[in-house]
C-alpha cells in the first residue's frame, strides 16, 4: 500500500492553523465517540460497532497477506473545557465482518503522564498477562491482531499506510496494544507525543514493548 488514506489526509488538514471552518464543516460535531464498549478482537462484529456508533464516516478497503480487510473511520469534533478545538477519531479494522483491530484518539483527554516509566517497570516479559498490563498501564487506546494495517492517528497522519505498530516486533507476537499521549514538555519547551506499543503472544502473555517519542513543535 503506497497511498496515504484519505481519512489521514483529512485529519492532517484539520490540524493546520486556520482550518477551523473546514473542520467544522467536515466533521460531525454531535457524534459522541469513545473506544468500543465491550469490544473483543476476533469476536465483536461489524454490526456490533455500527449499533454503537452508526455507519462509518469513511470506509477503506485494504488487503494484507491475501486477506481482504475493511477499515472504518469515525470522526467527531467539538470544544474542550477550555473552549479549544477538540477532535476524536475511531478506526476499526474488520476481516470477514469481525473486528481485528481498533484505535481511538481524543485530544481532550488529559495526558497519561508516566506510563512509559512507572507502569512499564511493573511488567515482566514472559510472565505478565493482559490483565496485568491493563492494571499497570490502564485501558489501551488501541488493540490489534498482528499483522494489521491500522495505526494510531499520529502515525497515520505522519506515515500514511505504515503498519501498526511501527516498532521492532518481538518474535511470537500475535497481538499489540497501543497507548498514546501528547502534551507540552516544560523542561524542553516543546510539544511532543508518545506512543507505547505492548506485544503479546497467542496466549496473551507480555513479550515486550516499544516507546516512540516524537517532537511535534518547539516553542520559540
Amino acid at each position: 500500500m503506497n497511498h496515504v488514506p484519505w481519512a489521514a489526509l483529512a485529519l492532517s488538514l484539520l490540524l493546520l492553523p486556520g482550518c477551523g471552518t473546514l473542520r467544522d464543516a467536515f466533521l460531525d460535531t454531535a457524534s459522541p465517540l469513545a473506544p468500543p464498549r465491550g469490544a473483543t478482537l476476533g469476536q465483536t462484529s461489524r454490526e456490533d460497532i455500527v449499533r454503537q456508533f452508526g455507519e462509518p464516516d469513511e470506509i477503506d478497503a485494504r488487503r494484507l497477506d491475501a486477506r481482504a480487510l475493511e477499515v472504518a473511520y469515525y470522526f467527531a469534533d467539538d470544544l474542550d473545557d477550555d473552549h479549544e478545538p477538540r477532535y476524536k477519531l475511531l478506526v476499526c479494522e474488520f476481516a470477514k465482518g469481525v473486528l481485528t483491530g481498533y484505535a481511538f484518539h481524543d485530544t481532550g483527554i488529559p495526558a497519561k503522564l508516566g506510563f512509559e516509566e512507572s507502569g512499564r517497570a511493573k511488567l515482566s516479559k514472559g510472565q505478565s498477562t493482559r490483565h496485568a498490563v491493563e492494571t499497570a498501564l490502564g485501558v489501551p487506546d488501541g488493540k490489534a491482531f498482528l499483522p494489521t494495517t491500522i495505526t494510531l492517528p499520529a502515525l497515520d497522519i505522519r506515515l500514511g499506510a505504515a503498519p501498526f505498530p511501527l516498532a521492532a516486533i518481538p518474535a511470537g507476537s500475535k497481538e499489540a496494544w497501543q497507548y498514546y499521549t501528547e502534551g507540552f514538555d516544560e523542561t524542553r519547551h516543546s510539544a511532543s507525543r508518545q506512543t507505547l506499543t505492548v506485544f503479546f503472544d497467542e496466549r496473551g502473555i507480555f513479550l515486550g514493548d516499544a516507546l516512540l517519542h516524537e517532537l511535534v513543535a518547539k516553542a520559540p
